[in-house]
Order: C-alpha cells, then sequence, then structure tokens
C-alpha cells in the first residue's frame, strides 16, 4: 500500500476493510469498500482524497445521511440498515444500504459529489 493511511484496506474484489458509523443514534457496522478490479490497480488518487474527506468529516456526514434519509422515507430509522460505503475509482462516494420495504434492490445515498438517493440498481 502506498499510504499508511490505507494499511488497514485489505484486497478482496476491491479494497476493503470495515468500520462502524452512528445512524440515528444506532452503531453499524459497514464495510468500505474503494473500488478496484484487479489488485494491481490500487487506489486511485481520487479515492484517497474522497476517503480522506470522508475520515475528516465523518460525523457532518453522518448527519447529512440521516436529512437526506428523512427527506426520502418518513420513518427511514426502522427501514434502512447501511452495510457499505463504497467509494468508486472516480471518488464518488455513496452508503449502500438495505431496504426493509424492497429487500432484492436497496438504496444508494451518494454523499460525495452530490447529495442525493438512488436505487442500488441505478448506482451499481
Amino acid at each position: 500500500m502506498e499510504h499508511d493511511f490505507f494499511s488497514e484496506f485489505k484486497f478482496k474484489t476491491g479494497w476493503k476493510k470495515n468500520d462502524k458509523i452512528d445512524l440515528f443514534g444506532n452503531e453499524y457496522g459497514v464495510v468500505v469498500k474503494l473500488s478496484a478490479y484487479f489488485e494491481e490497480d490500487g487506489i486511485t488518487e481520487e479515492q484517497k482524497k474522497a476517503y480522506i474527506k470522508y475520515k475528516n468529516t465523518e460525523k457532518t456526514v453522518w448527519e447529512r445521511l440521516e436529512c437526506l434519509l428523512t427527506d426520502f422515507r418518513e420513518n427511514p430509522v426502522e427501514e434502512f440498515i447501511p452495510t457499505t460505503l463504497l467509494i468508486d475509482r472516480n471518488g464518488e462516494t455513496a452508503f449502500l444500504l438495505d431496504d426493509e420495504n424492497a429487500p432484492e434492490e436497496g438504496i444508494a445515498a451518494c454523499i460525495f459529489p452530490e447529495e442525493k438517493i438512488v436505487s442500488q440498481d441505478e448506482y451499481l
């Protein structure tokens, strides 16, 4: 790995590590995934910048995520479960969440560079 900050990431269909987020007063375990097809692809500068930005502002990001979810659905606390923080090769960043009302679909709550919610099918 090029930077000690990323030494916890291990390659398994992308660079991954486990982390936790606090959402609506509940702590959730999530997988942080930096997209890559091959280990040799490494981690892009855009991914590094996006992850560092996230880590430096994570509490604010969590608050923004809560607002996005509340605007999207009336009772998000009981309906959405965060599973993954996905950072694409270009630095675009989104939380993937399971949707209790549509378990086969789920949603992507995009946080960088634009805040919006779309279906996981549309995002992925």
